[in-house]
Order: C-alpha cells, then sequence, then structure tokens
C-alpha cells in the first residue's frame, strides 16, 4: 500500500456523472491507497461511505486552509477522517469536463497555482480520462496550460479533446482513453421502476450552451414521451443532476410524465440499464445505458457526445434535434446493426480502461 494519501479533485456528489466517478476510483484503489476528497461539493455520507477523507483544502481559501489543515495535530485529523494537504502524496483529477470555453477561468487558474506547489514537492498529478477543451479564449489556453504542464499524466477522454489539449503545447504526458465509469455494475440492486419503460433524462446546459429555447427542448422531450407511450411504454424522467428538477417538473406539467430520482448513481445506473431504450442529454446516463446494452438517443451540448457515442459505435443513435424524435426512437428500437456494434466494442472500451488504471498506478506506485 502506498504511504502517503490520494486526493481525488473534480467531483462531487450532486451530479451524479461525478458521483459515479467517485465511486470508480474507489472500486479500483480502495484497500490498496488512502484515499481522500475535497469537501466541495461531496456529501459527508456519501464520501464517507466510499472510503474518502476529507483533504483540509478548500477551493474558496486554498492557501489559508492548507495551512491551518497543516497545524492540527495528527490525533485531531484522525478523529475526524482530516487530511492536511501537506500528507498528500498523489493527485487524480477527475473533473469529467472544465477545462475549456465553456467554463470559467477561475477554476484552471485555481488548479493551475495548486498543482504547481504540489509540483516543487515532487507529487504526481494524473488527469483520468475527460473531455477538453476548445481553448480560444486565451487566458482559458493560458491557464489550462500551465495546470496540465504541472501534470505527470493526462488522459483525454475523446479524440477531439486529446487534439485540443496537444494544441496548447503543454509539456505533459497526454494519452488517450475512454471514460472510466463503463465498468461500474448495479449488481444486487432490484429496479425500483417497474414494467417496460423508456427513460428521459434531461440536462439544463441544454439551454445554457446550446440555441435552444425552454420551449423548444421541453417540446422534443414531450415530443419523446409521446412516441414512447405510443410504443407501448411507460415513459419516466431520470434526474441525473439536481439543477435538471426544473426542467423534469415542466416536463411533467406539459405530459403528466411520472419522474425518479436517487442519491445512489447505482440505482439510477439499474433504472437505465432495465430501460427499453433512454433518450439523454446527460453525459454519463448515456454511458451508464450504453455500457448495460440499453439503445439510446442522444442529444448533447458539446463535440463530448458524439465522441462518446463513436466509441460505444453507436454513432447512428445521436441526433442534433433537428430531426423526428418520433422516428429516431423507432429506428433505435429496431437498429440491430447498431445493437451488435456496441455489443461488441463495451469489452474493448473496458481493455483499454484496464490498460490506463495499470498506468495510473504505476505512476502514483500504487502496488497490486
Amino acid at each position: 500500500m502506498t504511504a502517503e494519501w490520494i486526493e481525488l479533485r473534480g467531483v462531487n456528489t450532486h451530479n451524479k456523472g461525478a458521483h459515479l466517478m467517485m465511486i470508480a476510483v474507489a472500486n479500483r484503489l480502495r484497500g490498496r491507497a488512502k484515499l481522500t476528497v475535497s469537501p466541495n461539493g461531496s456529501d459527508f455520507d456519501d464520501r464517507g461511505a466510499l472510503g474518502f477523507h476529507q483533504t483540509l483544502l478548500l477551493n474558496q481559501l486554498p492557501a489559508v486552509s492548507g495551512v491551518v489543515g497543516g497545524l492540527l495535530p495528527r490525533q485531531v485529523k484522525d478523529a475526524f477522517g482530516l487530511v492536511a494537504s501537506k500528507d498528500v502524496g498523489g493527485v487524480l483529477d477527475a473533473a469529467g469536463f472544465a477545462y475549456s470555453d465553456s467554463f470559467s477561468i477561475q477554476r484552471s487558474k485555481r488548479e493551475a497555482k495548486i498543482s504547481a506547489a504540489w509540483k516543487k514537492r515532487g507529487i504526481p498529478r494524473v488527469f483520468l480520462p475527460q473531455a477538453f477543451g476548445p481553448f480560444t479564449n486565451p487566458e482559458q489556453a493560458r491557464w489550462t496550460r500551465a495546470l496540465l504542464d504541472g501534470a505527470e499524466l493526462v488522459y483525454a477522454r475523446d479524440r477531439q479533446s486529446l487534439d485540443f489539449v496537444k494544441g496548447l503545447g503543454a509539456k505533459a504526458d497526454v494519452r488517450l482513453a475512454p471514460d472510466f465509469t463503463v465498468g461500474l455494475k448495479p449488481d444486487g440492486i432490484v429496479s425500483p421502476v417497474s414494467g417496460e419503460f423508456g427513460a428521459i433524462v434531461p440536462n439544463a446546459k441544454m439551454l445554457s450552451h446550446t440555441k435552444l429555447s425552454l420551449e423548444q427542448y421541453t417540446q422534443f422531450l414531450a415530443d419523446a414521451v409521446a412516441e414512447l407511450r405510443a410504443q407501448g411504454l411507460r415513459a419516466v424522467v431520470v434526474i441525473h443532476e439536481h439543477n435538471d428538477r426544473a426542467l423534469a417538473k415542466a416536463l411533467s406539467a406539459r405530459t403528466e410524465v411520472e419522474t425518479f430520482e436517487s442519491a445512489d448513481p447505482l440505482v439510477l445506473k439499474r433504472v437505465l440499464s432495465d430501460a427499453r431504450i433512454v433518450v439523454a442529454s446527460r453525459f454519463h446516463a448515456l454511458v451508464s445505458a450504453l455500457s448495460s446494452r440499453t439503445p439510446v438517443v442522444a442529444l448533447g451540448w458539446s463535440h463530448k457526445y458524439a465522441e462518446l457515442m463513436d466509441d460505444f459505435g453507436a454513432s447512428a443513435w445521436m441526433t442534433d434535434g433537428s430531426d423526428d424524435i418520433g422516428a429516431r426512437i423507432r429506428h433505435t428500437l429496431n437498429d440491430a446493426e447498431t445493437a451488435a456494434s456496441l455489443d461488441a466494442q463495451v469489452p474493448v472500451l473496458l481493455e483499454r480502461n484496464e490498460r490506463m488504471w495499470t498506468e495510473v498506478e504505476s505512476v502514483l506506485g500504487i502496488r497490486s
């Protein structure tokens, strides 16, 4: 077992995709490494259940909290499951998608400064597979390049992201690997949704990051509900992020569709894996469905969606929202060719994930 703590950054338990990434890291490393995570965005009970301690490094005040954490007696830290920043011996960044023109430069700037301090101490930072870019904003490009320069190893989750990172000219070792939650299984979880149903997973970013209006996106989802019912399926809205509740409420008001939500992302994966078809705009809802061989109709707001569908051999199930969603659902339900391609690709992605983890563990000094 490695002697130092491994800090996991960029995750939270409110977004269930980020929560899935926490679970994937815990499942892989728990028992072979001591894991800790920032308290920002993660609930105490959820992170504790996964075996994570709490790093005394607040995003709002990294310098001050780092100093204060270093002054606490070890007995106090051990009693309350706390870890000082100075005790961190390796860093994993699992932000998913945070370094891009689509987001504020403040995060990149903060992380670049923290990463530079860790690099001076010889602490390796690894970016687990995630999306990057584009970087047309010079300030975003500058700080992201500085951040990646402090990394030992960087994994881009798709080819476009890989090209965007290489375009920055960062000094880091940049490689390609797929999303690392593919292998998570909802084993032992009984689906709380019974019968034959289709799932709909909305995403509030479709309103903030595309030209779609609330009316247009809600109508798209309502048309999907109508088609699912026409196919003899119950329609169920699955909330994968708390910010999507307002969308679910608007859709329910229009169509009287039922809504399902769970604090446990593996319960959500159970539901998505049991659905006959999933219509989704949340990235990790699509990962959960596709890795379970569930047919999907994907509508996204960034390059990461089309790249994900290509990874799974399911590009034919991607839509830009301009076609007839009813026809799209009917085609997907009967598309045996893409279903066969999906079935063949899942073990390929799992094998690539295994290679990625072996490389990561080597960099962090984690023994098998």
